[in-house]
């Protein structure tokens, strides 16, 4: 019974997420999401809060679905799955909860990103590390799931959307980090926002996926 709640749960985290992000950029429409990361559009935007409380709840729902989850993979007969998957699942959730509760700066500085005055805050840096590491945990998460689930195995179209959003986040992440350690003046920042969301959406709409797959499961 609580594994079906979980499960239901992590179907509700993904989707409030998206529909708080579209609530407050329908609020802001000088809003770009090309170029902005999430994190400038919860500071700096009006009604910024309803995205990071959508942000909030859906790291809450992520730690969740590590139940659901591990009582999936542990009929596959392998410890090791079943025990670190989960963990996985629960580090995406934790490092998520850190970024939307250590918020980027106004005056942006980070591990990455010296503020105007060539500084670096705590603040900055404690974000920028966990929503980079989110970031890891999820490709990592999807990746063993995938190939360890004998349902999404017996499943071609699931396979292959499996492997398609591994593929597209993997991508996303990597020109994301990359373009973090350029200038600013390097034209690859004009599209930073869109690396960002092209390494997490597709691993947020995966999770609601494998949580209705979970509902038939559990």
């Amino acid at each position: 019974m609580l594994r079906n709640y979980a499960a239901r749960l992590s179907i509700l985290g993904p989707a409030v997420l998206l529909i708080s992000v579209v609530i407050t950029t329908s609020a802001n429409p000088e809003y770009n999401h090309l170029r902005s990361p999430l994190s400038r559009l919860i500071i700096e935007g009006d009604y910024g809060w309803l995205t990071n409380l959508g942000l909030i709840f859906f790291s809450f729902t992520s730690i969740l679905f590590a139940y659901p989850i591990q009582h999936h993979l542990k009929k596959e007969g392998s410890p090791q799955i079943w025990i670190f998957t989960p963990a996985l699942v629960i580090c995406f959730g934790l490092s998520c909860f850190l970024s939307a509760i250590f918020q980027d700066d106004l005056d942006s500085g980070g591990i990455f990103i010296p503020n105007s005055t060539g500084e670096v805050y705590l603040q900055g840096i404690i974000h920028d590390l966990s929503a980079r590491l989110s970031f890891f945990f999820l490709f990592l998460m999807i990746i063993f799931i995938s190939f360890h689930s004998s349902y999404i195995r017996k499943h071609r179209s699931v396979l292959v959307g499996s492997i398609a959003i591994i593929i597209i986040s993997a991508i996303s992440a990597t020109f994301f980090l990359f373009t973090s350690l350029q200038p600013l003046q390097n034209n690859l920042w004009n599209i930073f926002g869109l690396f960002q969301k092209g390494a997490l959406i597709p691993g947020i709409i995966w999770i609601q996926m494998m949580s209705i797959i979970l509902i038939q499961d559990v």
